[in-house]
């Protein structure tokens, strides 16, 4: 059988943890350990058990669980630990993520397809029925005892997505704030205009840390600092209408929950950013693929 959980040990303070269910991807996880507490950083998709168990492998301390924002792959694990902390302006998200028949259905693109895979989620998913957090704002802190974690909103994705830093350590979890394909699929023109403002914070709190690591949640290694000023550029663009050369695309998991989308894509450098249409798409020409 596939082994579903792995890691690396980064410092002292710092474990990552891999949630795989194939080979080519995975999902990126933060283990920061103090003197009285341990705090999870995502949970990942909680399509079988087991993570609360292979947390326990690398710390006896009390874990809480911070959720960075309230998707599937997100907050799927995290009914397995005792205290879940999570923004509660995506409490909405729960209602259509974490049912057992959308966390499988996904399965299907996170393992590739793998039959034995799939059979065995069948049997082992984990059950998010009770789901129960704790509202987790911008500006809190979380004191593990010796080791601190700062909550940083990062609304857009979104509406209620935060970032995890560290700054004595340097370091900084951003979920899917931060990634080459930038996700901004709500109806609101203010949905950018949050990601924006968001990312040009993180990045001038970056600078003040002197550049620490960022872990964006589905990459195995550290990403630049590069991808978070080009998304915030690319939100720029997009609001100031420069979106003649944007082309169509698609994305099955917001198609899932709203069948009538249209999405465009913006390039920016080493990003795109894809939104919906009728956010912007006011009498400005857009090209068709």
């Amino acid at each position: 059988m596939h082994q579903f959980f792995s890691s690396k040990k980064i410092s002292e303070h710092l474990y990552i943890i891999y949630e795989s269910y194939c080979d080519t991807s995975s999902l990126t996880l933060g283990l920061a350990v103090g003197e009285k507490y341990a705090a999870l950083i995502d949970s990942g998709l909680g399509a079988v058990d087991g993570l609360r168990s292979y947390v326990e492998t690398l710390t006896d301390k009390p874990v809480l669980c911070l959720v960075t924002h309230g998707h599937p792959d997100h907050a799927g694990g995290a009914v397995q630990f005792d205290r879940i902390y999570m923004n509660a302006l995506d409490g909405p998200e729960l209602k259509w993520g974490l049912t057992k028949e959308r966390r499988l259905g996904d399965l299907v693109d996170f393992s590739d397809n793998d039959q034995e895979v799939l059979d065995y989620a069948k049997k082992h998913c984990v059950d998010c029925t009770d789901f129960h957090y704790e509202n987790m704002e911008d500006g809190m802190k979380y004191d593990l005892g010796g080791v601190t974690l700062e909550v940083l909103a990062m609304p857009g994705h979104t509406l209620g997505s935060v970032a995890i830093l560290n700054r004595a350590e340097h370091y900084i979890f951003t979920g899917d704030a931060v990634s080459e394909t930038l996700m901004l699929t709500g109806y609101e023109r203010e949905r950018i205009e949050s990601s924006r403002r968001a990312l040009s914070g993180m990045v001038s709190i970056c600078s003040e840390m002197g550049n620490p690591v960022i872990w964006a949640a589905h990459y195995a290694e550290p990403v630049p600092l590069q991808l978070a000023v080009d998304l915030r550029d690319a939100c720029s663009d997009i609001l100031n209408g420069d979106v003649a050369n944007d082309t169509r695309t698609h994305f099955k998991f917001a198609e899932i929950n709203d069948p009538d989308i249209v999405l465009y894509k913006h390039i920016k450098n080493s990003v795109a950013v894809t939104y919906n249409e009728v956010v912007v798409r006011k009498g400005t020409p857009l090209s068709v693929d």
